[in-house]
């Protein structure tokens, strides 16, 4: 008797894609990712912002106290800076405290021809080029100023060629 195999053979396996429970990569839901345009950032347009063009634009309105009246605008108050009048001529000695009389200090005055002031804390470096100029009857052509650590402000003051820096330095008893 002759036997007979019959092979059976496996049925392949299918190939099922499993997704998994949690994603490495996280997506915001439709019409809430922003994005941006060079300077700006717009959001996506939604059917909110849609309808918020359709209306008119928002006035501003002004602030009310607890009675419900508008408030009065403040006033800034303005800088003394011993300008205040026009025609007026600045006062120097406002704007310039003392000079600076350090070893760094002597040597910018006779290596860079340089003043250095201690100033007062809000003056500008046009209020304390002109200051130095009608002080002295120099023409400045720069001003550099650093605020201290101690928080008092010292100003570089560079003399044009003409004038000597040395000079106005031993005026002052500096030297």
């Amino acid at each position: 008797m002759v036997m007979t195999v019959i092979k059976e053979t496996k049925p392949k396996a299918k190939v099922v894609e499993v997704k998994p429970k949690f994603s490495a990569r996280v997506t915001k839901p439709k019409g809430t990712a922003v994005v941006s345009k060079g300077a700006e950032i717009e959001k996506p347009k939604t059917e909110k912002t849609a309808q918020r063009q359709d209306k008119k634009p928002r006035e501003e309105k002004p602030a009310r106290d607890i009675a419900g009246k508008p408030r009065p605008q403040k006033a800034k108050p303005e800088e003394k800076t011993g300008m205040e009048k026009p025609g007026r001529q600045l006062d120097p000695w406002k704007v310039l405290l003392h000079p600076h009389m350090a070893e760094k200090s002597m040597t910018m005055v006779e290596a860079q021809n340089k003043l250095v002031f201690m100033v007062r804390r809000r003056a500008g470096k046009d209020e304390v080029a002109e200051a130095v100029e009608i002080a002295f009857n120099v023409k400045v052509t720069g001003v550099n100023t650093v605020v201290t650590s101690k928080g008092s402000k010292k100003a570089y003051i560079k003399l044009a060629p003409q004038y000597s820096a040395g000079e106005i330095a031993s005026r002052l008893g500096m030297i």
